[in-house]
């Protein structure tokens, strides 16, 4: 992040984008890769994951099981830029799995 709060805002708003794509897709290594080396993620249940590959790890064993299927809805609340390279963001989201309406058949590819 720079001295373009404008700019920075958009980058910020480029990676959650590319975190729902990367849901909507079940690919966990897009997943990973919108988070650094050495980041800290904790679920909406708690559980806590350190570092892009325990999240990577985590997300691909989830999107096989748990999470298999379903898409992601998110709203970004609000941004606090605390530094020129950091910033605070608050959002609130939910995943949700699309019905098929009765007698169509399952979607195939990635479900976009």
């Amino acid at each position: 992040m720079g001295s373009r709060p404008g700019a920075d805002r958009q980058a910020i708003d480029d990676v959650l984008a590319e975190v729902t794509r990367a849901w909507d897709a079940a690919d966990a290594d897009a997943y990973g890769r919108c988070f650094t080396a050495d980041a800290s993620y904790v679920t909406f249940v708690g559980t806590a994951y350190q570092g892009r590959a325990d999240i990577t790890e985590s997300r691909s064993a989830l999107f096989r099981a748990f999470t298999k299927g379903t898409r992601m809805a998110s709203e970004t609340l609000r941004v606090t830029f605390l530094c020129p390279h950091a910033a605070v963001v608050v959002g609130r989201g939910d995943t949700f799995k699309r019905r098929r309406p009765a007698g169509s058949a399952p979607q195939t590819g990635s479900g976009r």
